[in-house]
């Protein structure tokens, strides 16, 4: 099929990165140089996109991995709020300095984009992987935290950029690591009378702070907000069960964005949750 839009000389990056594409996700060939139709809103017209069970996959092909067009259409797809995974594919020949180069590639991953390179003998590299667009977080504030928490959240902030689902689960550990640590200093401390006491480690998150509640070791309301986050840990931490017939039990993909912010919500209000009541974080 000819182009309105793609440079002809860059077929042979749009061949492949359907194909890496269609591997990766299993799915059929896509349509070359279609608009949406999901919303009018979306006036971008990508070089290629797809329609899957879960929501969409597009891909854009330029002469560079950040092309002029992106920063407008990822503000269009931010808007619209449907759940597009966008990837860039680029020539890995191309005229663009190194460290030209690598600011593409960096802002396409902090805007959660994924980008694909291909060589000029049409093999590809996914050099990351794009999340849906509505599930992108800007730049954390990281002076909201402690020091000490700052590397941790960091490496959670990446994770969730790869995968936001593993983003949540490092956030998660993060916050029961500090739960059971501060289980230990309010133990001794006699802040801690109930539950915890025969638990050791192998004690769940969700009972450790029901313990905590019923100790009155910290404000309630932290506890309430850090209970209520316990669902959202755990459904990124552990397998769907299986209902009575034997079959995987699914169900809508969960806000992994509103949990990862209400993760760090917790992890900023910790500390000062600890100091009020006398006791010392620690992580």
């Amino acid at each position: 099929m000819s182009s309105q839009i793609l440079d002809e000389r860059l077929n042979f990056v749009r061949n492949a990165a359907e194909k890496a594409l269609r591997a990766k996700y299993g799915i059929k060939k896509g349509l070359f140089e279609q608009p949406f139709e999901i919303s009018p809103s979306l006036q971008w017209i990508p070089t290629l996109r797809w329609e899957t069970k879960t929501g969409h996959i597009a891909c854009e092909v330029s002469h560079r991995p950040l092309s002029a067009v992106i920063p407008g259409a990822f503000v269009e797809l931010m808007q619209s709020g449907f759940p597009v995974t966008l990837f860039c594919a680029y020539p890995q020949n191309n005229s663009l300095q190194t460290g030209d180069l690598h600011r593409d590639i960096q802002k396409l991953r902090g805007y959660g984009i994924g980008c694909i390179s291909v060589d000029d003998s049409n093999n590809s590299v996914i050099a990351h992987k794009g999340i849906p667009i509505p599930l992108h977080i800007p730049e954390i504030d990281y002076s909201l935290y402690k020091p000490a928490l700052v590397p941790k959240i960091k490496n959670a902030y990446d994770l969730y950029f790869d995968d936001p689902k593993h983003g949540v689960q490092e956030l998660g550990q993060i916050i029961e690591d500090s739960f059971f640590n501060l289980a230990d200093t309010a133990l001794r401390q006699n802040k801690l009378t109930t539950g915890y006491v025969t638990g050791g480690r192998h004690y769940a998150l969700g009972p450790l702070i029901d313990d905590f509640t019923q100790s009155k070791t910290l404000d309630k309301v932290f506890l309430g907000r850090a209970r209520a986050f316990v669902p959202d840990r755990n459904s990124a931490s552990h397998p769907a069960k299986s209902g009575k017939n034997g079959k995987k039990r699914t169900a809508a993909a969960p806000s992994w964005k509103a949990h990862f912010q209400e993760a760090l919500r917790i992890l900023s209000e910790f500390p000062t949750a600890c100091s009020s009541k006398g006791l010392k974080f620690k992580i």
